[in-house]
């Protein structure tokens, strides 16, 4: 499978995350590999990452908000994925904390997340910071 770097921003990332989920048949990457990739393509994206609200698990999904470095309270774009797969979404006491990495913060009447993918978050917060304490 071949990833085309001909595409605009956005579409690299879609391309990108779907090269990542779906197996390719002629391309046997070991999990470790799929894991540094990701890694790789959200340290792109970085400081665009979305923390799931607290109160999520509570509302139903279509009024699911996640809050931004820039803005709080911005919702999921219409056409995201995760509005067909909520439930990954969910937050979970035994799965670790989900962040969000998302390429464009869209603001009409309300703030849209774009090209978002999901991120572990204890992971992701171990390699950005600045200091463990």
């Amino acid at each position: 499978a071949v990833v085309s770097t001909q595409s605009t921003g956005e579409d690299s990332i879609s391309s990108m995350e779907y090269f990542l989920t779906n197996p390719q048949p002629n391309l046997d990457l070991s999990r470790h590999v799929r894991d540094t990739l990701n890694f790789v393509s959200v340290f792109g994206l970085y400081p665009n990452i979305a923390l799931s609200d607290q109160h999520n698990a509570e509302k139903k999904p279509s009024d699911f908000v996640f809050h931004t470095q820039r803005k709080n309270f911005v919702v999921l774009h219409p056409n995201c994925i995760f509005n067909t797969l909520y439930e990954d979404l969910y937050p979970s006491n035994n799965r670790a904390e989900q962040l969000l990495a998302y390429s464009t913060l869209l603001e009409t009447n309300k703030p849209y997340l774009t090209n978002v993918t999901r991120i572990p978050g204890l992971t992701t917060a171990l390699l950005i910071c600045k200091e463990v304490s």
